[in-house]
């Protein structure tokens, strides 16, 4: 089972499960990055899934904001350090979408030379605002 993350657009969480062939996706309205593990624990608990069966992960690092950034990025770090799964970060397209996102990251994922956490860098498409 491979877990996608996108929590860059303002408002929403994306989570997407990709098991067994089948994409289960849903966006969870938030305004809040700090909501990402109830959210995550209400999805997996609606389509029967335990976290812990994840064998890969998928996050995207960017563009974004530099808080929601920070917090994917620590996220998928947390989450490979526990659970010892491939994780990859994808960089966001103008033109992507949750399909085309998944293909890039299940893509890496399968890739040969590919090292646990390899490529967890953030991409801010700007210099970092901080107010």
């Amino acid at each position: 089972m491979l877990l996608f993350l996108n929590n860059l657009v303002n408002g929403e969480i994306n989570l997407a499960i990709i098991d067994k062939g089948k994409i289960f996706q849903e966006k969870f309205l938030s305004r809040r990055s700090d909501d990402l593990l109830p959210v995550l624990t209400i999805f997996c608990k609606k389509y029967n899934k335990k976290i812990s069966a994840t064998s890969g992960l998928i996050v995207v690092n960017g563009p974004g904001s530099f808080s929601r950034i920070r917090t994917a990025m620590t996220f998928a770090l947390f989450f490979n350090s526990l659970f010892n799964v491939k994780t990859v970060a994808i960089k966001m397209g103008k033109k992507d979408n949750i399909v085309s996102l998944i293909e890039k990251g299940t893509k890496a994922l399968q890739a040969k030379t590919f090292k646990p956490s390899c490529g967890l860098k953030p991409f801010y498409g700007q210099k970092p605002h901080i107010t």
